[in-house]
């Protein structure tokens, strides 16, 4: 088979086939929700303490000088700010940051005194004669107390149920961020479920091999090709229990799996890594593009049943591919209706017929 493989375009088929997940009904949820007024001060030394975590992910510091400058300038004018919103995790009391991180990351910079876009001292910049120019330190004792004891209020949010998963952050996150750019489903993963799994699911998007069966020497800026692992992991490890939709069903597992322990990651791990290794040997990138370009149905057929039937598979596995690939009800099962539950067991089930003996 002779495919043209695209880099950037990659998750144009991905994309495609999961449309059908976005209309989809979500579970309903009973939250309770508080507020809290909290200094600058304290706000600072909380996130110092990591009792409140400003997620490390995708989505880094966008505020230029000027916009970070008005902002510390409304504290110290008195001005009212918008508030924050913060998910308590049930396990550690922790506060998450759903929406307010460029507020906080500007406080904070500012009380260190470096702007986090450059290697330069935070120096208000645009703002009232009276502070233009200065740093923090430099501020007038009256004007540093007034910073640090002004409130920026929080609601903060916690699931009441279901008990088993805490999806309704995922959803909240969803609709209340505010950047500018809409987030990918796993960049908001990697934000409320940030651990053990999510550290292991970064790891191996960077391994070597799967680059290469990607397409691609650096990882997906929208983290498709990270999902499209989590996708493998999900399935292979929970089949039984899938459910629409696709997206709730693969943050649920995420969100069971959080901070999972080395022993229990160690062998999803070599699972994905010796079942990558020998699809790089025996196929090759196009093992997962039946038109072109990659695509996740087509992904997590081939990858479960190589996985779930490495002793057993026929061989020649390269034209048994090429030969299921002109399988029009195959075709169809990857392109229409891609994660109904029926038509994920039909997929598989012909990719059997196909690739196992």
């Amino acid at each position: 088979m002779e495919e043209k493989l695209n880099n950037e375009n990659d998750e144009i088929e991905i994309i495609a086939s999961e449309e059908e997940d976005q209309n989809s009904d979500t579970s309903s949820y009973e939250i309770i929700s508080y507020g809290a007024d909290y200094t600058i001060s304290v706000l600072n030394e909380k996130i110092k303490k990591k009792e409140i975590q400003v997620p490390n992910f995708q989505r880094k510091y966008v505020w230029n000088l000027k916009q970070a400058s008005r902002f510390i300038e409304s504290f110290l004018l008195g001005l009212p700010v918008p508030g924050i919103f913060l998910a308590k995790e049930k396990p550690t009391g922790n506060l998450l940051v759903i929406d307010g991180q460029q507020r906080l990351v500007t406080c904070r910079a500012f009380q260190d005194e470096k702007f986090p876009l450059v290697d330069e001292p935070f120096r208000l910049k645009n703002v009232t004669t009276r502070w233009e120019g200065k740093t923090y330190t430099e501020l007038e004792s009256v004007d540093r107390k007034r910073f640090d004891d002004s409130v920026l209020r929080a609601t903060i949010i916690q699931q009441v149920s279901p008990q088993k998963d805490d999806t309704s952050v995922y959803h909240i996150f969803q609709r209340l961020n505010t950047g500018g750019t809409i987030l990918q489903n796993q960049e908001i993963r990697n934000c409320v479920y940030h651990g053990t799994f999510i550290e292991m699911l970064h790891s191996l998007n960077k391994n070597k091999i799967w680059r290469e069966l990607y397409n691609s020497k650096e990882p997906n800026k929208r983290m498709k090709d990270e999902e499209l692992i989590l996708r493998f992991f999900t399935l292979y490890y929970d089949i039984d229990n899938y459910s629409k939709p696709m997206n709730e069903f693969m943050s649920k597992f995420v969100g069971k799996h959080q901070n999972a322990q080395q022993s229990e990651l160690e062998p999803m791990k070599k699972n994905f890594l010796d079942t990558i290794g020998f699809i790089k040997t025996e196929v090759g990138p196009e093992a997962f593009r039946p038109k072109g370009n990659i695509n996740g149905a087509a992904f997590d057929s081939i990858m479960y049943v190589i996985a779930k039937n490495k002793t057993n598979l026929k061989s020649n596995l390269k034209q048994n591919i090429q030969e299921l690939f002109k399988n029009e009800a195959y075709l169809k099962s990857v392109s229409e209706g891609t994660t109904d539950p029926d038509t994920i067991e039909s997929r598989i089930k012909l990719t059997k017929q196909y690739l196992v003996k």
